[in-house]
């Protein structure tokens, strides 16, 4: 049976989340575009990891009694949306990742990006956590 274990970004860069044995495998495309798209975002002037400080952000900002909830999907390696979300994210930032010199454009390969990234979620049979969607709210009282 499959269980999903959780992901990790270390040195070694981002693991897949999902095996049959319950260990993180590493997956190198996906490593390298994850560790990768920090240093554009924060170049971008965005945060990746924004929902999960929503709720300090808006107790900062004076609210009280903040409450958070997240959704969390799971993309299976054969689903299409898998690598063309991890793709077009790297698609989009592909000129801030070769202009900063974080990749060159070559390293990036833009053009096979989707394929690759497929490929190797099917060869790792790994499971792709996209985005965790992220509400907040405070009451009005």
């Amino acid at each position: 049976m499959a269980q999903v274990v959780g992901h990790d970004v270390g040195q070694a860069g981002h693991r897949a989340v999902q095996r049959r044995d319950a260990r993180p495998i590493p997956f190198a495309l996906h490593g390298f575009a994850y560790a990768r798209l920090s240093l554009p975002h924060h170049a971008a002037g965005a945060s990746p990891r924004i929902g999960a400080r929503l709720a300090m952000i808006l107790r900062e900002a004076g609210l009280q009694n903040v409450s958070t909830f997240g959704v969390q999907a799971y993309l299976p390696p054969d689903d299409p949306a898998a690598a063309a979300l991890l793709a077009g994210v790297v698609r989009s930032l592909a000129p801030v990742i070769t202009g900063r010199g974080i990749a060159t454009a070559e390293q990036v390969g833009v053009a096979t990006l989707e394929d690759r990234i497929a490929a190797e979620l099917k060869r790792a049979d790994a499971v792709l956590l996209p985005p965790t969607v992220v509400g907040a709210w405070a009451p009005n009282y």
